[in-house]
């Protein structure tokens, strides 16, 4: 009998054991994987510029001290209410549910986003048991009600802050609002760029997310030197967002980009910056970094001769149906006002993917530009239009261009021809910007996706070889190079 039971009984306890392996197993762990998705990287700048003073015992104050005013004026306006003791991205990620829910649960909110919030002293106790700071900002208002978002007025907010030190450290003693003033920009003015010629740019060593780390200042100047000799006198190019908002790179960053504009200038030629590249991230809770972030790029640059125009995004319009138009073109309008409140001298513009979308927001953007790599024919007609919609105001097509892949291999004379074309039917173009210098050997899923085919047609859109020597579509380019620049606007 006890034979007979045997091994049933180890059956029985062998599935038993292999039930608890499998719990074991398959049990997911514990995860705040979801609350990434909810807060802002710590690496990053935050929301708000500390600006130094001199008044009576400023010099009390501590760079740890700044650094938590700061933290604690973000959160002033969420849900911890300036408490220290309480981390920053806990409120973030509480604010960040909470309009969830306004929008999924039909539970209205309003919210009030800060752009360009600087903060300085204004009274400083000399014992150090009372500080208060002046915040100025614009306020976008917003409203979440039923899954839609609604953008009310911006206005221009002054406010007293007081933090008063206690016995469990700084806390906000009170908070007062100095003045609310609509924010109204004026129509931007037209820009009066000349002809302009040129490629969209990266080293060919490091393209897309490697530009700016490795920077290869021998390998950018022989590109440069090359540039011109094409007849070129315009780049355009791209700023990586992470690698200039991360704190630990900023600086490197920004020292590199002054270094390329110096390097341009030398060779008389123009640069268009796209800002927030390789980001498609338009929530709410990133708008006062983004402010801020785009601000201190601008700080840098905003003097440089160099400097043709700042292009505040690549292809928003291809982000509409994954986050929403409203959304991106609201985001948009925010870093348009962000931008001009403090560097209207800087030419904005936007480059949209679709010849159809290129007017949008044109009215606050000081040229407008798209990308068309549509067949060649109707080309004109399409720029006739934007050009009738955009009135007195520029218009260049910033990328245009033919890659050599196909499946039934490479075709250098087919690139050239359909690269001839496309310039043939924009010589009224205020601006042409090709698409690209240089074939690249590695593309990123994160530039084209996952598919083999989109990949290949993306590293054979260069017009040099790897040698540097002229493929047939760079003696297209030199060529209607010679007659478009010698050639007076409007003829």
């Amino acid at each position: 009998m006890r034979r007979r039971h045997l091994f049933p009984a180890m059956l029985l306890g062998a599935s038993a054991l292999w039930s608890m392996a499998a719990v074991s197993f398959s049990a997911p762990s514990q995860s705040y994987d979801y609350l990434d998705a909810l807060v802002v990287d710590e690496r990053y700048a935050h929301g708000t510029i500390w600006e130094d003073v001199d008044i009576a015992h400023a010099h009390k104050l501590s760079d740890q001290d700044e650094l938590l005013f700061i933290k604690m004026l973000e959160a002033f306006d969420g849900p911890s209410q300036g408490n220290p003791s309480r981390p920053l991205f806990l409120d973030q990620a509480k604010s960040s549910l909470e309009q969830k829910k306004c929008q999924r649960f039909a539970e209205p909110c309003e919210v009030k986003i800060h752009l360009n919030r600087t903060v300085k002293p204004s009274l400083i106790h000399g014992d150090l048991r009372l500080v208060q700071l002046r915040e100025t900002s614009i306020v976008q208002e917003v409203s979440l009600y039923e899954n839609k978002i609604e953008f009310g007025a911006k206005f221009e907010e002054s406010r007293n802050i007081r933090f008063m030190l206690t016995e469990r450290g700084w806390v906000i003693k009170s908070g007062e609002h100095v003045a609310n003033d609509p924010f109204e920009l004026s129509p931007a003015e037209s820009l009066d760029t000349g002809k302009m010629i040129g490629l969209n740019y990266y080293p060919q060593s490091a393209p897309w997310d490697q530009f700016w780390p490795e920077f290869p200042v021998a390998d950018i100047e022989n590109d440069l030197d090359m540039v011109t000799g094409l007849g070129a006198n315009a780049l355009r190019i791209f700023i990586q967002h992470d690698y200039f908002a991360n704190l630990d790179t900023q600086k490197d960053g920004l020292t590199k980009l002054r270094r390329f504009l110096d390097l341009c200038e030398d060779r008389e030629i123009k640069v268009i910056v796209t800002l927030f590249d390789l980001r498609a991230d338009y929530r709410l809770q990133n708008w006062s970094r983004d402010s801020v972030h785009m601000k201190t790029i601008l700080n840098a640059i905003h003097e440089h001769p160099a400097l043709l125009a700042v292009d505040l995004k690549n292809q928003p319009d291809l982000d509409f149906e994954g986050a929403g138009q409203n959304l991106v073109t609201a985001w948009l309008d925010a870093m348009i006002a962000s931008a001009q409140q403090n560097h209207s001298d800087i030419p904005l513009t936007i480059g949209w993917s679709d010849p159809s979308k290129a007017t949008l927001l044109s009215e606050k953007l000081n040229l407008v530009s798209f990308h068309d790599y549509s067949h060649p024919s109707g080309l004109s007609s399409r720029l006739h239009a934007v050009q009738q919609s955009a009135g007195d105001k520029p218009v260049f097509v910033t990328e245009i261009g033919h890659s050599r892949w196909s499946l039934f291999g490479e075709n250098s004379d087919k690139q050239a021809a359909r690269l001839s074309e496309q310039l043939e039917e924009l010589a009224n173009a205020d601006g042409v910007f090709v698409w690209t210098l240089h074939d690249f050997d590695e593309i990123g899923a994160n530039i084209v996706g996952y598919r083999p085919w989109r990949k290949a047609q993306q590293k054979a859109y260069g017009i040099l070889t790897s040698e540097g020597d002229r493929r047939p579509a760079a003696e297209a380019l030199y060529t209607f190079n010679q007659t478009f620049l010698s050639t007076p606007k409007g003829d």
